[in-house]
């Protein structure tokens, strides 16, 4: 079902360009993200990749509040405050991916390593910005 929604916002988001998904998702040359409707498009390339791989995204953080930023900062868990130094997700133009473990539903929020490199190669083959090594499952 997700794989449908995927495809329904491919096709409503998608100007002047007909074809089916999968013809569009040929690899090109990187052209860096510079909207928030490029990230949009590209993130869904991204999932639609990462289900016909078989794989089980669970999507987290996508847009936060100022608040929110800042709560992660003093939680140690973002370099960026919110206020003085802003997220990309504040702007609608980072997301966190988690993979859910197939058998047993639980979510993976460190990927191992074969895994994160292979998604982000592919997502900087999309645009996007290259691997935080300390978070990994961050995309922008």
């Amino acid at each position: 079902m997700l794989k449908n929604l995927i495809k329904m916002f491919w096709f409503r988001n998608t100007v002047n360009e007909p074809e089916e998904p999968e013809n569009n998702m040929a690899i090109k040359p990187a052209e860096a993200i510079k909207t928030r409707t490029d990230f949009t498009r590209n993130i869904a390339i991204l999932l639609y990749e990462m289900l016909e791989a078989g794989e089980e995204p669970v999507i987290d953080f996508v847009l936060r509040s100022k608040y929110e930023q800042n709560r992660l900062f003093n939680e140690g868990k973002s370099k960026c405050d919110g206020f003085n130094k802003i997220s990309r997700h504040q702007a609608a133009m980072a997301m966190d991916l988690y993979m859910a473990d197939k058998l047993t539903g639980n979510i993976a929020f460190v990927w191992d390593k074969d895994r994160a490199e292979k998604w982000h190669h592919r997502w900087e083959q999309l645009g996007g910005k290259p691997m935080i090594s300390w978070d990994t499952g961050h995309f922008e």
